[in-house]
C-alpha cells in the first residue's frame, strides 16, 4: 500500500490519528453548513510529510490528485480565511454596538442623576449655643445649647426667563449668626453653579456624591451671606429622606 520504511498498517494507523487530530483541534473540515469536507483533502499534508507515496487515489495517478488536492487546499484556506474577515468585521461592529450603548446608558445615568438633585438637604444635627458674657474671672455667666440642623433646598426653576436651577440655604451657627444664600443657576459638569443677584461675582458651587452635597464658596464671599461666626464652604449636606428627623 505504501512505499516506506514503517509497516504498513503502523504507517497507515499513524496517518490516520493525525489527520483525525488535525480535525479535532482545528475544525477545518466541517463546512459553515454543518456537512464535512473530505478529510483526505488536508491528510495529504501527513502522508507526504511522512514519506507516503500513494501510488494512485481513487484510479487517478497521484500527481495529478496532489494538484487537484492541492487547489481543494488553496480553496478551503481561501474560504476560512474569508470567513475570519466575516467574523472579525461582525466582531467589531458588536463592540462598536455594545460602546455606543454604554455612553448612551451613561448619558441617560447622568441626565436621572441631574434630574434627582432637586431635593431638601439637611447638615448633620449640630450643637448650636448661645453664649452669655463671661464674668470678672472669665467664667460664662450663662449657655443655652440645642441641637439643629441647616437647610438646604435645590428647586426646578419652571420659569424659562430665569436660570433653571433655584437654591436657597440656611444655617445657624454660635450665638445665632446665620449663613443665608438665595439665588439661581445651572448645572454645570455634574455641579450646580449658582449665584445671588446681588452679590453676583460670589459663585456658589455645589457638588454631589451618593447622597450627599458639598458646598464650595470662594473664602472673600463668606461675609456676603454670612454673621462672623458663619460658613458655607466646606459644609456637607445631605439629601432628606423621611427617616430624618
Amino acid at each position: 500500500m505504501f512505499r516506506s520504511g514503517f509497516g504498513s498498517v503502523t504507517k497507515f494507523g499513524l496517518l490516520f490519528s493525525g489527520g483525525v487530530v488535525f480535525d479535532a483541534l482545528f475544525g477545518l473540515t466541517r463546512r459553515s453548513n454543518g456537512t464535512r469536507r473530505p478529510l483526505v483533502v488536508l491528510k495529504f499534508g501527513f502522508y507526504h510529510g511522512l514519506g507516503a507515496s500513494p501510488s494512485f487515489t481513487n484510479g487517478a495517478p497521484f500527481s495529478s490528485t496532489l494538484g487537484a488536492e492541492n487547489t481543494k487546499v488553496r480553496s478551503m484556506c481561501q474560504n476560512f480565511l474569508r470567513e475570519t474577515k466575516i467574523r472579525f468585521i461582525m466582531l467589531l461592529a458588536n463592540l462598536a454596538l455594545n460602546f455606543f450603548t454604554f455612553l448612551v446608558m451613561a448619558s441617560l445615568s447622568s441626565i436621572a442623576n441631574a434630574g434627582s438633585i432637586y431635593s431638601t438637604y439637611e447638615s448633620e444635627s449640630k450643637t448650636i449655643c448661645f453664649v452669655g458674657p463671661t464674668g470678672k474671672s472669665g467664667e460664662i455667666t450663662w449657655q443655652d445649647c440645642s441641637k439643629n440642623r441647616d437647610t438646604l433646598i435645590i428647586s426646578r426653576n419652571l420659569d424659562k426667563d430665569y436660570p433653571p436651577v433655584s437654591i436657597r440655604l440656611h444655617s445657624i451657627w454660635t450665638n445665632g449668626h446665620e449663613c443665608h444664600f438665595e439665588g439661581a443657576g445651572k448645572i454645570e459638569n455634574k455641579r450646580v453653579i449658582a449665584i445671588d443677584p446681588e452679590v453676583p461675582k460670589c459663585e456658589l458651587s455645589i457638588s454631589f456624591k451618593g447622597k450627599k452635597a458639598y458646598l464650595h464658596l470662594p473664602p472673600d464671599c463668606t461675609s456676603n451671606f454670612c454673621g462672623a461666626r458663619g460658613a458655607i464652604d466646606g459644609e456637607i449636606f445631605i439629601k432628606k429622606s423621611k427617616s430624618t428627623k
